[in-house]
C-alpha cells in the first residue's frame, strides 16, 4: 500500500487544478557551479518567475539551490536520477538516442537570447601585439582555442574550421599559461569568473575590440523522473515570454553587458552552430550589430 501511495503522490503533481495541487508543494532542486554568479542569479530568478506565474494552476513550490562542482559525467548521472538535483540550465547539446542524456527533458524556451554565444578572448598578456594585428578570421583560425571537453562550443569551433584543444575546465587556465593553446574563449558574462581562476591574473588579459559570436541558446533541463516539474516550468516560461516579464528580467540582469559590448564597437566573427542550424528563430545576432 505504501508503494501505491507514493505513486499516487508523484502522479498527483500533474493535475493543473484542484485541492491536491494547491496543498502539495513542488520541490525544485536547482544545480549550478556558481562560477558565474551573474548567470546563476538570473537563471534562479527565471525559474522563480516561471513558477510564480503558475501558482494558481499548480500550487505552492520550493526552490532548493544545490551548488557543487560536479564532473560532467557525475552531473549527467545525477540529473537523470533526480535526487540531489532535478533541474539545471545549460546550452543545448544534442545527443544520440543511445546516450543516457537523451532522456532528460529539455524545455525549449530560450532563457538568455544566446548571450553565452558572445565570446571574448582571454589571452596571455605577452601575446597582445600578435592578437592586436589580427584583421581576418583566417588569421585567428591559424591559432588554437582552448575549450572544455564537454562543451558544445568545442564542436562549434571545429565545425567552423578552428583549431581547438580541450580539457577539463579547471585545467584550461594552467594550459594557457603553459602555451598549450593560444586563447580561451568565454562568454562576455563569464570573463570575470574565468580571470579569477588564474593564479596571477596579471599574466592574462581580455582581448579588446574582437568578439566571436555563435547562436548558443540556454535552456532548462529537467530530470526525466519529474515530468510534472518540467510541464510547470514550460507553462510558466510561455506565460512570462508572452507578457514580457522574462524579457524585462533579462534586461535587468544583463543590460550593462550588452551596453558595454555595443559601446566597444568590436569586430565580430560570426560562426555557425550546427546543432541548431535547422532552427532559424534561434540563429539571430540580436544583441549586437557587427562592425563592418
Amino acid at each position: 500500500m505504501k508503494y501505491l501511495l507514493i505513486l499516487f503522490a508523484v502522479a498527483g503533481f500533474g493535475f493543473t487544478s484542484g485541492s491536491y495541487a494547491e496543498q502539495k508543494e513542488m520541490v525544485y532542486r536547482y544545480w549550478d557551479w556558481d562560477i558565474t554568479p551573474e548567470r546563476a542569479r538570473y537563471q534562479l530568478d527565471a525559474l522563480n518567475l516561471a513558477l510564480q506565474k503558475t501558482e494558481k494552476d499548480w500550487g505552492p513550490y520550493q526552490i532548493i539551490r544545490q551548488v557543487e562542482k560536479f564532473s560532467s559525467l557525475r552531473a549527467q548521472r545525477t540529473l537523470l536520477e533526480g535526487e540531489v538535483f532535478n533541474i539545471h540550465a545549460s546550452p543545448l547539446q544534442p545527443v544520440p538516442e543511445t546516450h543516457p542524456m537523451y532522456h532528460r527533458i529539455t524545455i525549449k524556451k530560450p532563457l538568455m537570447k544566446s548571450l553565452l554565444g558572445y565570446r571574448q578572448l582571454i589571452i596571455r598578456r605577452s601575446d597582445y601585439e600578435k592578437f592586436k594585428a589580427i584583421t581576418s578570421e583566417d588569421e585567428l583560425k591559424a591559432l588554437v582555442v582552448g575549450q572544455g571537453s564537454d562543451w558544445v562550443d568545442l564542436q562549434i569551433f571545429r565545425h567552423n574550421g578552428y583549431a581547438a584543444t580541450d580539457s577539463e575546465y579547471y585545467n584550461l587556465f594552467s594550459m594557457l599559461l603553459a602555451k598549450r593553446y593560444d586563447y580561451l574563449s568565454v562568454g562576455v558574462i563569464e570573463t570575470k569568473g574565468a580571470l579569477a581562476q588564474f593564479a596571477n591574473p596579471d599574466d592574462v588579459m581580455v582581448l579588446p575590440g574582437l568578439i566571436i559570436y555563435y547562436p548558443l541558446p540556454t535552456f532548462f533541463h529537467v530530470s526525466p523522473v519529474y515530468p510534472e516539474l518540467a510541464a510547470r516550468v514550460e507553462q510558466g516560461l510561455a506565460i512570462a515570454t508572452a507578457d514580457g516579464s522574462l524579457d524585462a528580467l533579462f534586461k535587468q540582469h544583463f543590460a550593462q553587458y550588452i551596453q558595454q559590448m555595443r559601446a566597444d564597437n568590436p569586430r565580430v566573427f560570426v560562426l555557425e552552430n550546427p546543432t541548431i542550424s535547422a532552427e532559424p528563430e534561434l540563429n539571430k545576432l540580436s544583441l549586437l550589430t557587427p562592425k563592418k
